[in-house]
């Protein structure tokens, strides 16, 4: 006579197998929005930097008052960064705006003028996420 399994240890283990599978499914799609979320933040927020830096614009620092960013150009025309409830962007005197940031906590950037060239900035993204980062303006003529 041959050693086997039994058919309930073969349905244990059938099940073991099924409730594994069902967490997986359950799990994956959840770690994978998550993932896709954060790297789209950090994504936002680099860009939101990089357009603030952009060399092409040759933004200078006008002033940083009531936690509003007021910046200029070469033809000393002057632009404002604001928050409205689903972007920051930047506003021209003159009309017209681009959004620059999404995906953050409204009400929550601020800024802080360290010299006449950086400004710190931090945002709340709407994960909970903290961001923060130095921008460095183009020099003062």
């Amino acid at each position: 006579m041959r050693e086997g399994f039994t058919i309930i240890e073969c349905i244990f283990s059938l099940m073991v197998k099924a409730m594994t599978i069902l967490l997986i499914q359950l799990v994956l799609p959840s770690a994978l929005h998550l993932q896709n979320d954060s790297l789209k933040n950090n994504t936002d927020w680099y860009l939101f930097i990089e357009r603030l830096e952009d060399p092409r614009c040759h933004f200078q620092i006008s002033k940083v008052k009531n936690n509003q960013l007021i910046l200029s150009d070469r033809n000393n025309e002057e632009y404002q960064i604001e928050s409205g409830k689903h972007a920051v962007f930047i506003r021209s005197v003159h009309g017209g705006y681009l959004p620059i940031l999404t995906n953050y906590h409204p009400g929550s950037i601020k800024y802080h003028q360290l010299n006449s060239r950086n400004v710190y900035v931090t945002a709340k993204m709407l994960d909970g996420e903290e961001k923060d980062a130095i921008v460095s303006f183009a020099e003062y003529r």
